[in-house]
């Protein structure tokens, strides 16, 4: 077995999350390709919205970073009644701060569409999208945040079947709010299928309602099975401070990160606005590809978290072997997947002749570097386990504005305002992004090279 021994228990610990990532995912491929039959410019307005999202998201993800660090922590040493505490705090936390994003995103909710160079017949339907999205937002991370604190315990089975649940919700509520209603021919007999056609505000509203629903059924679980203290449910300035130390930094990291693929999407406007709805309809995909390495990632890093706290730290090197193991067959195979039928996953999202040949030569560029990717996502999700977060920060900058950004303004500088531009940006970004992660992890885990059954961190 040697440095493979925990290969099925990464597995079997993943494989729950993969499904919940997956699920989630679906929740972007299915709305861009309803959004898609409504025509480009609907979809270049959701495409808009997305980094606007993660950018939320990211900030408010220092809970999330915190709560998977210290909670699994906690778990791995058996401190049940603490960990108790810092599930509460961190729920209580996610309200807070969403309700203040949702107040102050409401305000002015056009901002930052336009600083995108976003035109009007664009605006018009970003700025719809987002109201609904930016009003779930307490919705949203109710569920993100439950789902880390019960997978935390190692019970992720039922986190995947609560967000299948909100899922597939969310997909029969887009067909019946987005299209117009429907006749159809079968059998001698005209059927209706009535349906209300409200477009891109059928599909935020059907977001919307679907994860109102999850929220109710994730309390309800996290009550019943006594995963928090009600009669404690108070913020503990200790667990508090403890949250911002090790998620802050990680925040704060992929806040600036995300706000990286805004000026990113400005610059894609600048060449071809159309090239918003090319990256959409891409990435759409390309997100559910790799929720398989990113399920991984976050069960190697659970399992890490554990062994931390069981004070079990040379058994990290074998987990980190297993993990990238894993990855690495993922990544290979969505390598294989893009390159050769990349114009059959296009098809699925659009059946826009202008967007189908654009499309098609991203995918070949997407494929390029599925390996790095994969393998990318385990390197930091064990160095943000082990808290090396100034590193991340640092890797993460330079490849987004050093690497992505500034490959695609040399590409606009030099007159190359076509698709290979973002595909040469994309390929070059995740590749000097995996380089330097490597090193990073190397420099990070040298101190365990010698323990675990001779076990080599860094392949």
């Amino acid at each position: 077995m040697g440095r493979d021994k925990y290969i099925k228990e990464v597995t079997n610990i993943s494989s729950p999350i993969v499904v919940q990532e997956l699920s989630l995912a679906t929740i972007a491929m299915v709305d861009a390709a309803m959004i898609a039959r409504l025509g480009k410019e609907q979809l270049a307005g959701i495409a808009v919205t997305r980094p606007i999202l993660w950018v939320i998201d990211a900030f408010i993800a220092f809970i999330i970073i915190g709560l998977l660090s210290i909670l699994s922590r906690s778990v791995g040493r058996k401190q049940f009644k603490a960990a108790k505490k810092i599930f509460a705090n961190a729920i209580i936390l996610g309200i807070v701060f969403s309700l203040i994003f949702t107040g102050l995103m409401l305000i002015r909710i056009d901002l930052i569409p336009k600083f995108m160079g976003v035109k009007d017949n664009i605006l018009v339907y970003a700025n719809i999208y987002l109201t609904y999205i930016v009003i779930s937002l307490m919705f949203r991370y109710f569920i993100r945040i439950s789902s880390t604190g019960i997978s935390s315990y190692g019970n992720t089975k039922i986190v995947s079947k609560i967000n299948i649940i909100i899922n597939v919700l969310n997909i029969v509520l887009n067909y019946f709010f987005i299209f117009e209603t429907k006749t159809f021919y079968l059998g001698g007999i005209y059927y209706i299928v009535p349906r209300l056609g409200l477009g891109v505000s059928g599909a935020a509203i059907a977001t919307l309602l679907s994860q109102i629903v999850g929220a109710i059924i994730f309390l309800i679980y996290i009550i019943k099975n006594k995963y928090i203290d009600l009669r404690q449910f108070k913020l503990d300035k200790e667990v508090v401070d403890q949250m911002f130390k090790v998620g802050i930094p990680a925040s704060f990291d992929d806040t600036l990160y995300c706000f990286g693929y805004i000026v990113w999407s400005k610059l894609l406007v600048v060449i071809n606005p159309i090239f918003l709805s090319v990256f959409y309809i891409v990435d759409s995909i390309e997100v559910f590809s790799n929720s398989i390495g990113r399920g991984i990632a976050k069960g190697t890093g659970i399992l890490i978290g554990k062994k931390i706290g069981e004070k079990e730290k040379n058994k990290i090197g074998s987990i980190l072997h297993s993990g990238l193991k894993i990855t690495s067959l993922i990544g290979a195979t969505f390598t294989l997947v893009f390159i050769f039928f990349g114009k059959n996953l296009v098809y699925i999202m659009t059946s826009d002749f202008e967007l189908i040949p654009l499309a098609t030569i991203v995918y070949f560029f997407v494929g390029i570097y599925q390996i790095a990717f994969n393998r990318s996502m385990i390197y930091e999700e064990a160095l943000r386990v082990t808290t090396a977060t100034k590193r991340t920060f640092l890797i993460n900058m330079i490849a987004m504005y050093c690497i992505r950004i500034g490959s695609l303004s040399l590409c606009i500088y030099i007159g190359c305002k076509n698709i290979y531009a973002l595909g040469i940006s994309m390929v070059l970004f995740h590749f000097v992004r995996y380089s330097m992660f490597w090193l990073s992890m190397k420099l990070e885990f040298d101190k365990y090279e010698t323990i675990a059954e001779n076990t080599i961190i860094i392949e």
